[in-house]
């Protein structure tokens, strides 16, 4: 396979850098495959390419947005039209964070954060009266648990905050059910409904489907 390439571009001064598109549509067609319907985010940081980017992007929907190595990477491509957009990693420079909080329209990149301070530095650098504030914190918990193919000691806790105008329960459900379905998989049948936790009120919480038995209650190998 080198010396095809080698042969091919024999011609041609270098430094220059090409894509073999059949190689790519091959190895992109077999990891959404193995997806199996959960929609995949396309790494910026190992496709350096903005044209081949919407060419994935465009290839097939299981393709679903960015993701960042930086905050300015993530601007840089947001202004070139580029949307859904995720910073892999935290970042602190002021200057970026100003510039993304400046964003009005409501689809600017989404940072990462990993402590408390970050969130501080975030809130900082908002104007008073600034953008809404939208917040979503993931983190691994542990608990005491006899794990099966369904049930494990350790999970992860998503904690979201969300401050703006004419928010409503019916925009909390529309996150959670595109969350469970994005996680699990887009046929799961998802139900909201009310119930009651002192610390919180009006209350709800969501239920959906075993993404292991389809909501049947049994498996090959017996009870799930």
């Amino acid at each position: 396979m080198y010396e095809r390439y080698e042969s091919i571009f024999a011609d041609l001064e270098p430094p220059f850098a090409f894509v073999d598109l059949d190689a790519l549509w091959s190895n992109g067609a077999d990891m959404l495959a193995r997806a199996g319907g959960k929609p995949i985010r396309v790494a910026s940081k190992s496709v350096r390419c903005r044209p081949l980017l919407r060419r994935i992007l465009d290839r097939d929907p299981g393709f679903n947005g960015l993701l960042n190595l930086t905050l300015p990477e993530a601007l840089w491509l947001w202004r070139d039209g580029f949307r859904d957009l995720v910073v892999a990693y935290p970042w602190t420079g002021r200057a970026a964070l100003r510039e993304l909080a400046a964003i009005e329209s409501g689809d600017g990149p989404v940072v990462m954060v990993d402590c408390v301070a970050q969130l501080d530095l975030i809130a900082g650098c908002l104007a008073p009266g600034g953008p809404p504030v939208r917040v979503c914190i993931p983190g691994r918990c542990y608990r005491f648990e006899a794990t099966d193919a369904t049930h494990e000691s350790v999970f992860f806790q998503y904690e979201g905050l969300a401050i703006d105008e004419q928010l409503s329960m019916a925009d909390l459900k529309g996150v959670l059910y595109s969350f469970a379905r994005q996680l699990f998989g887009g046929e799961r049948k998802v139900k909201f409904r009310p119930d009651y936790f002192p610390f919180t009120e009006p209350s709800a919480e969501i239920a959906f489907d075993c993404f292991v038995c389809d909501g049947t209650g049994t498996t090959n190998d017996g009870r799930c």
